[in-house]
């Protein structure tokens, strides 16, 4: 929606209308901030989803059943770190 034809007509009137190029450069800043925070919640939805059958089986598997997943749980928990931009940092993961 950010970058959708309205949006950008508004920027350009803004940009047009206002002798304020702080209001202007702020704008362009937030949405350079929104696009960035949209990559990664996309990024984290997909390497989420991933896990997401690891975690099943832990809460509503049999014991021998969680026992089961944890190695290829550790092994797709790895890959994340080793892939995602976000999850790559410690304080992150």
């Amino acid at each position: 929606q950010v970058n959708s034809q309205k949006m950008k007509n508004i920027l350009a009137l803004l940009e047009a209308g206002s002798s304020n190029t702080d209001l202007t450069e702020s704008y362009k800043a937030q949405v350079a901030e929104l696009s960035k925070l949209f990559l990664e919640a996309k990024d984290n939805v997909r390497f989420m989803t991933t896990l997401e059958r690891h975690f099943k089986n832990i809460c509503n598997g049999s014991m021998s059943r969680v026992l089961e997943t944890i190695p290829p749980m550790m092994n797709a928990l790895w890959m994340v770190w080793i892939i995602s931009r976000y999850y790559s940092d410690d304080s992150h993961m």
